[in-house]
């Protein structure tokens, strides 16, 4: 009978899924609460000053952006995998959020 040790690829620690596994626990909830709430009334009241336009521009580049991540993270996803390259696109990713944040709140100024 296979441990649970035995299902882990060579090289992987325990602790280096138990370590993946909360920070996708945690990222996901954050993440839920600040785009749907936060960020949607912040971006509403004062990037869209308010206009009755403004909800439908968030939900719209919303579903643009989930489609973009919908077709291209299974790829990159297996890229990362098979490389072991995860905090290398973990870094980018954070980078390329990191820069669309700044220009969304360059915009508000």
């Amino acid at each position: 009978m296979a441990t649970r040790t035995d299902l882990l690829n060579p090289g992987v620690a325990r602790t280096e899924v138990f370590g993946w596994a909360m920070y996708d626990f945690a990222n996901s909830g954050f993440t839920t609460v600040v785009i749907t709430a936060v960020f949607a009334a912040y971006f509403v009241g004062s990037v869209a000053d308010g206009e009755a336009w403004g909800p439908l521009l968030w939900t719209s580049t919303l579903a643009v952006s989930y489609a973009i991540a919908m077709l291209t993270m299974p790829a990159l996803g297996a890229w990362a995998d098979g490389r072991g390259a995860k905090r290398i696109t973990d870094g980018g990713d954070g980078a390329v959020c990191g820069e669309h944040m700044r220009a969304c709140i360059g915009t508000a100024r």
